[in-house]
């Protein structure tokens, strides 16, 4: 993706909104979580996503939902992520 997110808009304008709504520290750990999944490197991806699910749990969620929500905003980003690279593929750009 480039700097401004115009190969993949839909995970940009997804990162922006976890920015938004659950801030930089949050979404930070939760990006390098799937950094670390997309590189196969297990123990670091499960590392971050529960740094992650640490900063939602610090307010009024439980550590389980907060879990949960991070989990499913790995399957958010990695949905956008299918979609991006679909619509990149049907008008003929390369992967």
């Amino acid at each position: 993706m480039d700097p401004h997110g115009k190969s993949l808009p839909r995970v940009a304008e997804f990162v922006a909104e976890l920015n938004r709504d659950y801030g930089t520290e949050y979404t930070r750990a939760l990006t390098l979580a799937i950094e670390y999944a997309a590189a196969d490197d297990q123990a670091r991806y499960k590392l971050q996503l529960r740094a992650a699910s640490a900063v939602l749990s610090s307010g009024d969620r439980s550590h389980h939902e907060a879990k949960a929500l991070a989990v499913g905003h790995v399957g958010s980003i990695l949905g956008a992520l299918r979609a991006d690279v679909q619509q990149g593929s049907s008008r003929g750009r390369p992967d």
